[in-house]
């Protein structure tokens, strides 16, 4: 593809042959059309590079929930923000799940309905739910405070 400072170029050439300009004034204008018409390729190529990139960025912030108008920076304060929130959340979930299976071994509960069932499912997958007293004080021996 031929640029407006490359046919600019070739022009002057064909004009300089012809001798109508300048041996001087047709050879610098042509070298720098040409040099222009460099530079340019160079800008698009620039461009063409940068918008897909732009174009990854704005695609990877959408996926992530970054907001219009929100530096990175901002962006990954708030998302540390939301990630604190979220620890805050499961480390008092920990403790509730602590707390309702030591009340389940120091009541010798047994499981009798659906729900009941359901939560000694959970309680196990999180490591908080004990079938003896015995195992209930080697789990509380193994907690950083216990």
């Amino acid at each position: 593809m031929t640029t407006e400072a490359e046919r600019l170029a070739d022009t002057i050439d064909a004009e300089f042959v012809t001798g109508r300009i300048s041996n001087y004034n047709g050879l610098k204008a042509a070298v720098e059309l040409r040099r222009l018409a460099s530079i340019e390729a160079e800008r698009n190529a620039f461009k063409r590079d940068l918008d897909a990139e732009l174009a990854g960025n704005a695609e990877l912030r959408s996926k992530l929930g970054a907001r219009d108008n929100e530096t990175m920076w901002q962006f990954a304060d708030r998302l540390a923000a939301e990630v604190e929130a979220l620890r805050v959340d499961a480390e008092r979930y920990r403790k509730i799940a602590w707390l309702i299976g030591s009340i389940f071994v120091h009541g010798d509960f047994k499981a009798e309905t659906f729900n009941e069932r359901e939560l000694e499912k959970l309680l196990r997958d999180v490591g908080c739910f004990w079938d003896s007293l015995s195992d209930f004080d080697a789990a509380m021996k193994e907690q950083p405070n216990g």
